[in-house]
């Protein structure tokens, strides 16, 4: 239908792909989706979002579930065939799947400022019983990078941003 700008008070145009959405035999509901302050996203995704209208595949964003990074973890670590696989499951395993507060999170919450940090203090702070620390800086860059190369095969995939 139309990809529609709004002013907001204190900041940029945020733009909005809507479209009629058939919901049932001859009722029509408008369906908004906010995209962000670029026009080209909006046009890119309102184009997108006609298509699934018309093939009958269209979900509202309150319908769709978003990827936590457990999942998405979990799903790229099987389909790992290189030769250090083992470890990386392993490192998952461990240090991350552990953390329900990191896992269930959806791939576009994590925050490197906030959960990554937090991540890396709680992996710092493991200690063994003889009172040193559990990982080195070198076991906790090693799952670091694999964060990252979940979140870059999610990219991707554009499971997220």
């Amino acid at each position: 239908m139309a990809v529609v700008g709004r002013k907001r008070v204190n900041g940029p145009v945020v733009f909005y792909a809507v479209n009629d959405w058939p919901q049932k035999p001859g009722k029509n509901k408008q369906q908004a989706e906010k995209v962000g302050t670029s026009r080209r996203a909006a046009e890119v995704r309102d184009r997108a979002m006609k298509k699934e209208i018309a093939g009958g595949t269209y979900q509202p964003p309150s319908a769709r579930t978003k990827p936590t990074l457990g999942a998405e973890g979990k799903a790229f670590l099987e389909q790992r065939t290189n030769a250090y696989a083992v470890d990386e499951r392993r490192m998952w395993r461990l240090y991350v799947e552990p953390r329900a507060w990191l896992t269930e999170l959806p791939l576009d919450d994590v925050s490197p400022s906030r959960q990554v940090d937090r991540l890396v203090a709680e992996l710092r702070a493991e200690v063994t019983a003889k009172g040193a620390r559990r990982l080195s800086d070198k076991s906790i860059a090693n799952v670091l990078g694999l964060l990252g190369l979940i979140y870059k095969a999610a990219i991707r995939a554009e499971k997220c941003t």
